[in-house]
């Protein structure tokens, strides 16, 4: 073969490549999203260490995703497939979630019991002819100890209504229902009360960032919703503040209509898409 015959072989091939790469389709974005999605849940320890099961299912739709889209599937079996794997990633975090609720409380009992086995050894000692000051001391302790456990408990309940939920940035509060009165930023009675209990539960993590986030339905004009979204969220995290979380904790942030959770097209979605979200950021989350 001569010098020119060999260039010409070369050319051609090199040529081949270039169209292939050309018209290779690129990766649909709803399988980058989904890829991403699962890598973040993998890569918190949490979720690795409690959920791995359901990691496990989550990575096996999300290859089947990658290699339908590699042979050219519909985006509506991409789409389906897509969402298969976004629910396994919730399954693993709020597995996730319950098993550290459940060491949250083990650590509390094991607190309890530590204050237990003080206040005996104290009685102990009182009916040795210690003080009956140091006596009632110890009673007092067990007391408080008692009325903590039953205080942590009753928290994990009251945040099963409020709809927790871990994320990649930490746990998540959603309150809904009639917070506000009718085009006001005036928290309702029934607020109250749940911010009271939420704040009790902020107050056990004094040293983590709290985000309250407000939300609207897209009923009235936009830009007024964004101003009555970011009332309602001050209006929010004022109230935490006279329950005792630090003010400089507390970030607040107005969204509007622009992040509905469902569909505005009827008064079940619009209720849902009407609601404040309070997260409590992970260390060293942004």
């Amino acid at each position: 073969m001569t010098r020119v015959e060999h260039f010409a072989v070369t050319l051609s091939a090199l040529t081949c490549v270039a169209l292939w790469i050309g018209c290779a389709s690129p990766t649909p974005l709803v399988v980058e999203q989904t890829r991403q999605s699962y890598e973040t849940a993998a890569a918190e320890t949490d979720t690795a260490r409690h959920a791995a099961v359901q990691l496990y299912e989550a990575e096996k739709v999300v290859v089947r995703l990658e290699s339908e889209a590699e042979e050219g599937s519909s985006e509506a079996k991409l789409d389906h497939l897509a969402y298969l794997a976004q629910r396994r990633i919730e399954l693993a975090r709020i597995e996730t979630e319950r098993a550290v609720t459940r060491e949250r409380v083990k650590e509390l009992s094991k607190r309890r019991d530590a204050l237990l086995l003080e206040a005996r050894t104290r009685e102990a000692k009182a009916a040795r002819g210690m003080a009956a000051a140091e006596a009632q001391e110890a009673e007092r302790a067990r007391r408080e100890a008692e009325a903590a456990m039953q205080r942590a408990k009753q928290l994990e309940r009251e945040l099963k209504d409020l709809e927790a939920r871990r994320t990649a940035e930490g746990l998540q509060l959603t309150m809904r229902g009639v917070l506000f009165a009718f085009d006001s930023d005036e928290l309702q009675p029934g607020a109250r009360t749940s911010l009271e209990r939420i704040a009790e539960f902020l107050n056990g993590y004094p040293n983590q960032a709290v985000s309250v986030d407000g939300h609207t339905d897209s009923v009235g004009d936009e830009t007024y919703n964004q101003s009555l979204s970011e009332r309602r969220a001050r209006s929010t995290a004022d109230y935490l503040v006279a329950q005792g979380v630090a003010r400089s904790r507390i970030s607040v942030h107005g969204h509007g209509e622009s992040q509905p959770v469902a569909p505005n097209t009827n008064e079940a979605g619009r209720q849902k898409n009407r609601r404040v979200e309070i997260l409590l950021k992970d260390r060293g989350a942004t």
